[in-house]
């Protein structure tokens, strides 16, 4: 089930909002936030980019996330941080494991000792 909390970047101002916040906008033909869908007109570019470097850019959203992994099914997933993760969305495998840089050298080095 999607968590309403999630962060998405609505394709018109170029905001973060929380999942529960966007809504399709027939006119446009995408996903807007509510703020935007309530606007009758689209918004210039110089408001765009006032309003987009006040706000949380996707590059900040996304270098915050956690990146997790399931060793029963090997889904790899990610989620904000200070999120509870409690089970693999895939399989419903409650045995997480958060993934770390050292894990692929892990991988490599235990592959080299099997020669």
């Amino acid at each position: 089930m999607p968590d309403n909390n999630t962060p998405v970047v609505c394709r018109v101002c170029g905001r973060a909002h929380p999942m529960r916040d966007i809504k399709f906008d027939e006119n446009r033909k995408q996903y807007v936030c509510r703020n935007c869908l309530s606007k009758s007109q689209p918004m210039t570019f110089e408001e765009k980019t006032d309003t987009f470097t006040d706000e949380k850019t996707v590059k900040d959203i996304l270098s915050k996330m956690v990146k997790y992994n399931c060793p029963k099914c090997k889904y790899h997933f990610q989620r904000p941080e200070g999120k509870e993760v409690r089970e693999c969305p895939y399989c419903g495998n409650r045995n997480i494991e958060r993934a770390s840089k050292d894990r692929a050298s892990k991988i490599l080095q235990e592959s080299s000792d099997w020669e």
